[in-house]
């Protein structure tokens, strides 16, 4: 197994502080920051296996297609693109396109949350690198 590549300290912190604050997730922001970087001052570390870290991933995996489901859902997009299918015109299509595009873009903003049990474990884990 090759080096290991740590991001520097804060890093990650500051780079969840700049998301919140694009997306109007600033509160979510910090507090994730907060726990992230706490790292430092915290020795505790857990012993996660393989199959932990599988778990966590399933986990997050799961997270994001709930998550695509509710975007795509909440946005109307499977209704215009029924729509659009049924009666395919300009107006049509351009509903659905907007719709799919603000679900797609509503599910980008979420990454880092879906995604952060992962990030999470493996930086309060005591391995040096993710199995």
């Amino acid at each position: 197994m090759g080096p290991q590549m740590k991001p520097p300290p804060g890093l990650l912190g500051a780079t969840l502080l700049f998301w919140g604050w694009q997306t109007e997730y600033f509160l979510v922001g910090a507090v994730m920051a907060l726990i992230l970087e706490s790292t430092r001052f915290f020795r505790a570390r857990w012993d996660f296996a393989e199959e932990d870290f599988k778990r966590i991933w399933t986990l997050c995996s799961l997270l994001l297609l709930t998550a695509t489901v509710y975007s795509f859902s909440a946005n109307d997009s499977a209704t215009d693109l029924f729509s659009f299918l049924q009666n395919p015109n300009f107006f049509t299509q351009r509903r659905a396109g907007n719709s799919s595009a603000r679900a797609v873009a509503s599910l980008m903003q979420w990454q880092p949350m879906i995604f952060f049990p992962f990030i999470a474990a493996a930086t309060f884990s005591a391995r040096e690198g993710i199995p």
